[in-house]
């Protein structure tokens, strides 16, 4: 924890059970704040009527209690967005610290009210300007440029024991790449990202967030004339040799990709999700020639998982494993249907619809109708 302290700017003490501390406050000029919060009991009741308040865990477990039926229970990694006028309750599963970014920047407890009334408040707009601020190195530290990108460093793994990490980006564009081990958030502070994701196109504003699994492949760009800035939350720490650059795979004839289509339980989305795809990249991501993994719900009872390796023998490889037989039969006692879908190509820019798939099937007595 003292390495992590000695990152930060000051250090606010609210009580023995609550501290504030600053990483990038509002004297940094850049129309946005970035605090951590270290807090032991619930903060109570409360509600802003200008800031929008996003919030990410990186130590512990929170819920943000704000209404909803369902209040999200928030580990390591996730994140919330809280907007103006909506009253929340923030409540730690024992400690838990986590990171504030306020937009526009949050300057005093003016904008703090524990009347618990909510109250009505313009839409949420994104905050635009022309040309981005400048970035005052006592703040953010020296520029690490890599041509049409940069990053600042604000917290890097060495100071959480590597296992999680922040940075400031600002992109014309990355490279298409993706992290077999690292789970990244991004949080866009000035400008619009446009963000492809695994072939899917979706531009982020200023306020706007998402979040990037292992094995996705993507790339960032500016939707504007001048270049986006974003926070980059990094579950482990960002480490460059987990950073994979794809851009010469789609010419690599011997490359394989293998698509299946899993129709599953309600429950057994869930399992699927919480469970059963951990446990699968965690030991796919070990094997010999593997490139990337990912999975994409669609409606109903249907997942989509795409898989790819160097070339076919690598993948077949994987499939010899024991491990790989009984992962498969996991699931049995989930599926909604007597069958699940595959099919392989090795042309990265197939359209999966396209391609011959084979139906394999499930004995009767091993899936629930």
């Amino acid at each position: 924890m003292s390495l992590l302290v000695a990152t930060m700017v000051s250090a606010l003490k609210i009580n023995n059970h609550f501290t504030l501390y600053s990483r990038v406050p509002a004297e940094a000029g850049q129309g946005w704040t970035l605090e951590l919060a270290d807090i032991s009991q619930p903060i109570p009741p409360h509600y802003h009527k200008f800031h929008r308040h996003l919030i990410v865990v990186v130590e512990g477990e929170l819920m943000v209690v704000d209404g909803s039926d369902r209040p999200p229970l928030l580990r390591s990694g996730d994140l919330a967005c809280i907007d103006a006028g909506v009253v929340h309750e923030l409540v730690p599963q024992g400690t838990a610290q986590f990171f504030l970014t306020d937009l526009p920047a949050f300057l005093s407890d003016d904008d703090r009210f524990w009347d618990h009334q909510p109250v009505e408040v313009p839409p949420w707009t994104p905050p635009t300007t022309e040309t981005l601020p400048r970035v005052d190195p006592h703040y953010f530290g020296p520029k690490i440029d890599a041509g049409k990108y940069a990053v600042y460093n604000l917290i890097s793994g060495e100071a959480t024991e590597q296992r999680w990490s922040v940075a400031l980006l600002e992109i014309e564009e990355s490279p298409r790449h993706f992290h077999r081990i690292e789970r990244e958030l991004f949080l866009v502070v000035n400008g619009e990202l446009d963000i492809e994701i695994d072939g899917v196109h979706q531009i982020l504003k200023t306020g706007e967030s998402v979040a990037i699994a292992p094995g996705r492949v993507h790339q960032l760009k500016s939707a504007g004339s001048s270049p986006v800035r974003l926070l980059c939350f990094n579950f482990p720490a960002f480490n460059p040799e987990d950073m994979h650059c794809v851009e010469n795979l789609s010419e690599r004839k011997d490359m394989i990709m293998a698509y299946v289509k899993y129709y599953l339980t309600d429950s057994g989305i869930d399992y699927f999700e919480t469970k059963w795809f951990p446990e699968l990249h965690a030991i796919t991501v070990k094997q010999p020639g593997f490139i990337s993994l990912a999975y994409n719900k669609r409606k109903g009872d249907r997942i989509d998982l795409k898989l790819q390796f160097e070339n076919e023998e690598r993948l077949d490889a994987w499939r010899a494993v024991p491990i790989h037989d009984k992962l498969i039969k996991d699931l049995d006692t989930h599926r909604s249907r007597d069958y699940w879908e595959a099919a392989f190509t090795n042309d990265a820019d197939a359209d999966p619809s396209t391609l011959e798939w084979i139906e394999r099937k499930v004995h009767p007595e091993s899936y629930r109708t």
